[in-house]
Parts: structure tokens; sequence; C-alpha cells
């Protein structure tokens, strides 16, 4: 009974992965014709890691508890606030809020495969941005694995980055980062 309920098991992810592959030739075809919107106005990228807690303060509005606020968080209410309406997440563009709808994680993918769609969508979005983008990361977010090995280096490599933004937390400090252009 045991090894036949692993058998179907087997064979379900099995189905899973050949129906998983048919969806990301689907998406990287998308992306590659361009219909995978993620640009943003100049200015207006918006960026972090979404690893552990970031923030973790006494709550100001009750002594008992903690404040807790990932950096996602923080981008987003960056994004909301007045004079920054042009700011993006990349779930907020066109491109990322569709794939948000298509629930990549809830067992329409693998999470290596949702994982894959994620990165080169992270990477379209850094490539496409502009002018001075915002990073909310950790100071140490040389571990984390979107960030600092595909958006960062993709914005470094932007002739049209001026600038990158870091809001580390932990630090309390905004550290820019300037490009070089090479003659």
């Amino acid at each position: 009974e045991r090894i036949e309920a692993q058998r179907r098991s087997t064979a379900s992810r099995g189905a899973k992965n050949v129906e998983g592959q048919g969806i990301l030739q689907d998406i990287d075809q998308a992306r590659q014709k361009g219909y995978l919107d993620v640009s943003t106005p100049h200015n207006g990228a918006v960026f972090y890691d979404n690893g552990r807690v970031t923030l973790d303060q006494p709550d100001p509005k009750r002594a008992d508890r903690r404040q807790v606020v990932s950096n996602r968080d923080r981008a987003n209410e960056f994004c909301g606030k007045p004079g920054n309406e042009h700011c993006r997440t990349v779930e907020m563009t066109q491109g990322g809020q569709w794939l948000e709808q298509q629930r990549l994680y809830q067992g329409v993918l693998t999470n290596k495969q949702a994982d894959r769609v994620w990165a080169n969508t992270s990477r379209d979005f850094a490539k496409s941005a502009s002018g001075e983008p915002n990073a909310f990361v950790r100071a140490d977010s040389a571990g984390h694995r979107n960030f600092s090995k595909i958006e960062k280096p993709a914005l470094q490599h932007n002739k049209d980055v001026t600038a990158i933004h870091y809001h580390h937390n932990e630090r309390e400090m905004l550290l820019h980062h300037r490009q070089t252009t090479q003659a």
C-alpha cells in the first residue's frame, strides 16, 4: 500500500513537471516577446530582498508587542508615500501583476521552476530600470540570492542606472552606489 502511494506521488510529480515545462516555455516565450512588461518610469524601480525579518522593534502602539516589518513591506510603503507614485516593485508592474495572478507557487509549478520564472523577471526588471532606483535590502544582503546574484549585478551593468539608493535598515543609513562610465 505504501509503495503504491509512492508510485502515485511520483507519477503526480512527473505529470506536474511535464505540465510545468509547458507553462515555463509559454512564460519564457511571453518574456522574450516583451509581453511581460516590467518597466517603470525613470527613478521608479524599487527592489527589496525578501529573506528574514528586517525590522524588529517595540510597537509604538502597544508596549507588550513587537513591530515586525519585512523589506517587501518597507518597499511597498515607500512606493505609496506622496511623491513616490511613480515607484514600483516588480510585482506592481503590469508583467509582475500578471505573474502574481498565476499563483506559480501554489501547485502550478515546482518551487524551483517558479523561482526561475521570478529570477528571470527580476533580471528583466533590473535591466529595464533607469535613473536612480531604490533598494530595500539588509546590510548582509550578500546572502540573498535574488538581489545579490541577479538584480544588483544587472543594475550595476545597466548604463541607464546612474545610482542605487540603498535603504539599509540595520544601520539606519542611505548609501549611494554611483555608476562609472567606461571610456
